[in-house]
């Protein structure tokens, strides 16, 4: 980030504090004609204080080393990410995806330039310093490559991919500094630690959620039957001008128990309100049966949650679902065949169910039939405290979980059945 008068007043008032920074041994005064740095003896180092080491990359080798300056203020010194930005700082002019000559820079002056950035605290220095650890530490010689071989032998090292290298700390493609997640330190790590959700309540920043360990992870789970209120009523009755018959239901039940992801208990109560229509209709389909008419029926359910609100994974506050079946007899209804299809609107789900019946005789009955459901999976938002542990997650929908509603969950079942029935 750039330099602002807020900043510079902050960095202003850290005066009082003093300590030793560390600086660079060599500095860059030039490049030559091919755009290699030219180093010069940094007179802010004290004396024999340089510990480093000499790398090599690209075919160049340099020597890498840090040392002690003279005492400085805190204002001088503050939590700048080393190697953030180092493409577009002046010790790279040729802007080469590389941070090779990171220790060079002058990081404070860069800072008030622009190419420079802070950390936003002593955290998330730690982090950095620490994935850098775990990078560095990845493999050594006592360990053993992907094929289970030692890596002692000569070139081991270099032909595995999971471990750093010194001699090239930035290479892409393989463990380094530039890309750490290829480390097999930092996935064994990663193995073992997952995110919440990211919202504050859940101890994310509303972009990232939190990173934690699985043992610290996960909740529990209690198993309770409750008792519920309903209130309800039912009225039967047929109309004479269409020739139907109507059923009418309403219920109201109290506190019904939710999954809801945005409290710490993970469950939350609402009222139910329930409203079902249910017609019959016999209707003469002289070209379908001539003897028996063909009953229609249908029926509707529209339920309402009057406490429904985000967290909740069920679709809401109103969901519609509708059942329509036909049905007929052949042979005295000796053969009966019927389809009987299902629908919900909210989660786009439902089923066609044919099948047909021959009854033998009044105690054994042969039926066969199909099963078949479709729906959908949806997203909804990672609960605030899961019950499972924590996993890494990616992508866009990193923070959202699948969630299958009303009779999505059993779309993989479809079924062909044949059932033989005898009473006695």
């Amino acid at each position: 980030m750039g330099a602002s008068a807020e900043l510079t007043r902050e960095l202003s008032l850290c005066s009082g504090a003093t300590t030793h920074r560390a600086v660079p041994e060599m500095l860059i005064a030039g490049f030559d004609a091919n755009q290699n740095p030219i180093q010069t003896a940094n007179p802010a180092c004290a004396a024999r204080t340089a510990r480093g080491a000499s790398i090599t990359e690209n075919g160049a080798t340099r020597r890498v080393f840090i040392c002690r300056a003279q005492e400085v203020t805190l204002a001088e010194l503050p939590l700048i990410h080393p190697t953030a930005g180092c493409i577009d700082s002046p010790t790279n002019p040729r802007g080469v995806p590389s941070c090779f000559e990171w220790a060079n820079r002058d990081l404070v002056a860069e800072l008030f330039a622009g190419t420079a950035q802070l950390f936003q605290n002593e955290l998330a220095a730690f982090s950095h310093n620490f994935l850098a650890f775990l990078a560095i530490s990845s493999c050594d010689l006592r360990t053993k490559d992907l094929d289970g071989k030692d890596h002692s032998a000569d070139g081991a090292l270099a032909a595995d991919p999971e471990c750093f290298l010194p001699t090239a700390p930035y290479q892409p493609g393989r463990c380094s500094l530039s890309t750490p997640q290829l480390c097999a330190n930092v996935k064994n790590f990663l193995a073992a630690v997952g995110v919440t959700r990211n919202t504050v309540r859940a101890a994310g920043n509303e972009r990232f959620g939190r990173r934690t360990f699985i043992w610290h992870s996960g909740g529990e789970v209690v198993l309770r039957y409750d008792q519920h209120n309903v209130l309800g009523f039912a009225t039967d009755f047929a109309e004479d001008h269409t020739q139907t018959s109507w059923g009418v239901e309403f219920t109201w039940v109290e506190g019904v128990p939710y999954a809801d992801a945005d409290v710490e208990s993970g469950i939350s109560n609402s009222d139910e309100l329930n409203f079902a229509v249910s017609v019959d209709r016999p209707t003469f389909l002289r070209f379908a049966n001539a003897d028996r008419p063909v009953l229609f029926n249908t029926q509707w359910f529209v339920g309402y949650l009057p406490d429904y609100h985000h967290g909740f994974t069920v679709n809401g506050p109103v969901n519609v679902f509708f059942t329509f079946a036909m049905s007929t007899g052949y042979y005295q209804d000796r053969l009966i065949p019927q389809l009987l299809t299902v629908y919900e609107f909210a989660s786009r789900s439902g089923g066609v169910l044919p099948s047909v019946e021959y009854r033998f005789t009044d105690s054994l009955a042969i039926t066969a039939g199909v099963l078949y459901f479709f729906g959908r999976t949806e997203l909804s938002d990672m609960a605030v405290q899961e019950v499972s542990p924590v996993i890494n997650r990616a992508g866009a929908h990193a923070y959202r979980q699948p969630v299958e509603n009303g009779f999505s969950s059993i779309r993989k079942r479809d079924e062909i059945f044949v059932k033989l029935r005898w009473t006695f």
